[in-house]
């Protein structure tokens, strides 16, 4: 097998670059158990399967993985080369600075934080709107919803939190004067 983790490096960059911050966020979407995906960081080859399924994922071709996870040799496809991780525009403006790599790595972990913060929040938000059952939040999920707006976070996700919370509840207003769900 090629070098430990650079398949497992290159498929948590990757990852990261479609939106799965870590290894559980991963297998959810890959339908897989969180120890799957772990087993592989720790240098074990994934099932053919399960590059299928990644391959579908990210839309991609599964050659460079079966020669990044040692099930093809490198010469037998060609040029087999995985594509470079996708790269936010916010990752490709730090990366292009005329700035030290010192402070472009602290300007990038900065930002993974941020990402990292912002991903909890939605999964959060998520948790709350699913509980108004698609009709409108309840009172206690507005109050929870209300509570995620008004605390120290960002403006803008305060905003988005009002917006959405507005959104919701001219659902429920519309639901129970015309008896209909959607």
């Amino acid at each position: 097998m090629p070098e430990e983790n650079e398949f497992y490096d290159w498929l948590s960059a990757t990852a990261r670059g479609h939106g799965y911050a870590s290894d559980a966020a991963l297998a959810e979407a890959l339908e897989l158990q969180q120890s799957t995906v772990s087993r592989w960081r720790k240098g074990t080859r994934p099932h053919i399967t399960h590059l299928v399924k990644l391959g579908r994922l990210f839309r991609m071709s599964i050659e460079p993985m079966l020669v990044l996870t040692g099930h093809v040799p490198h010469d037998l496809l060609g040029n087999a080369e995985p594509p470079a991780p996708p790269t936010s525009p916010t990752v490709r403006e730090i990366q292009e600075a005329p700035l030290p790599d010192n402070i472009k790595g602290v300007l990038l972990q900065y930002w993974d934080q941020r990402l990292n913060e912002e991903q909890a929040r939605v999964g959060e938000l998520l948790e709350v709107f699913k509980s108004a059952d698609g009709s409108a939040l309840t009172p206690a999920a507005t109050a929870d919803a209300f509570a995620l707006a008004s605390s120290d976070l960002p403006q803008h996700f305060a905003d988005a939190m009002r917006e959405a919370a507005h959104v919701l509840e001219s659902v429920g207003r519309r639901t129970r004067r015309t008896g209909v769900t959607r």
